[in-house]
């Protein structure tokens, strides 16, 4: 029975741990301005103190890539803030802005991501490939342990991973050893009643110590950290630098907002694409919606939904031939590579 029903959990959502008297640090500066509204006398002293170097990590160099000004502003502000959400378009190079704080920072790195292509794209981009130069030289660095990827079945961390965040929600969880099931963090028991078996924690200590290695976490795709799949990792890394990096880190929502800053902090650098096109980094786009003068179904048609999407999309010959005819002569016009974007292969190849 969900908590609120049964009358365990008064509805509300508070980012305030009561037992430890603690608040996430990204909400730091609103809560002082918040207490300050109520007249309250605030004093902030931050007692924490900035990581020692990683030897390994000293004298790191970016290869093969100069950096454009608003990139080189962005890491600037990073490094000076501390924390905080790298708000920047789609196609201006956040990869290439987390390879410089990586750089700058010279501490050991996680960079959390949603999928094992990111974290091997990540990686790939800072190291290097036989057909792609690397990003990152570090010359002190063991190349056996310097970069890493934990997820799926990969287990090889390194001084700077890339670790899908599902993998460790999954670790960090303790587990029932009489039923299996995945228990709560900060509980003994099972919390299935008709079980009540002890929970393990060994493997959830353990995740919890190795992310406390880590002394600068990176968050790709920033926007979805407020997800309960995500808040779980973020919490349980104590790193001193806390970044973010999203071309759509702010929501409507207020608790999602809350929650961002909260694991990060807030935005302290924005170039949005509208600056990035009249700046000349990115190119306007021009939409062209095409009327192809013919319908793809009957209007009495009742099949299913894959059915009609099939007959009427993947596999109409007139449709497709259309698409064809436009894209060829669009690589013709302009003399560029041109995409088609299909859902199924089968579209695709028709």
């Amino acid at each position: 029975m969900p908590k609120y029903k049964n009358g365990t959990w008064d509805g509300y959502i508070s980012l305030y741990q009561w037992r430890s008297g603690t608040f996430p640090g990204g909400l730091m500066a609103r809560v002082v301005a918040r207490l300050r509204e109520l007249d309250v006398d605030v004093k902030v002293e931050d007692r924490s103190q900035p990581p020692i170097q990683e030897p390994q990590l000293v004298r790191g160099l970016l290869t093969n890539i100069d950096l454009r000004p608003y990139q080189l502003e962005a890491a600037q502000r990073g490094q000076d803030a501390r924390r905080g959400v790298f708000d920047a378009a789609t196609g201006l190079g956040k990869t290439e802005i987390m390879a410089e704080m990586i750089r700058r920072l010279q501490c050991r790195a996680l960079i959390i991501v949603a999928s094992r292509d990111l974290a091997q794209q990540t990686i790939r981009r800072f190291q290097g490939t036989a057909r792609e130069p690397a990003r990152l030289h570090f010359p002190n660095a063991d190349p056996a342990t310097l970069y890493g990827i934990v997820g799926d079945d990969e287990d090889s961390p390194g001084l700077i991973t890339a670790a899908l965040y599902q993998t460790l929600v999954r670790r960090l969880m303790p587990v029932c050893m009489r039923c299996g099931a995945a228990g709560e963090l900060d509980k003994l028991e099972c919390s299935n009643r008709k079980c009540g078996g002890a929970l393990d924690h060994t493997e959830s200590e353990a995740t919890r110590n190795w992310l406390a290695t880590f002394d600068a976490i990176h968050l790709d795709e920033c926007h979805r950290a407020p997800a309960k799949t995500w808040w779980p990792v973020i919490n349980a890394c104590p790193a001193y630098w806390r970044f973010g990096y999203s071309a759509t880190p702010t929501k409507s929502d207020i608790i999602t907002e809350l929650k961002l800053v909260a694991a990060t902090g807030e935005i302290f650098y924005s170039f949005k694409a509208r600056e990035a096109i009249d700046e000349g980094y990115l190119t306007e786009p021009f939409v062209v919606t095409v009327d192809p003068g013919f319908a793809s179904l009957g209007e009495d048609d009742d099949s299913r939904y894959i059915d009609s999407y099939r007959d009427g999309i993947a596999d109409h010959a007139r449709r497709n031939r259309l698409i064809a005819e436009i894209a060829q002569g669009t690589a013709d016009q302009w003399g560029v590579p041109t995409l088609i974007l299909v859902q199924w292969a089968m579209h695709g190849r028709n």
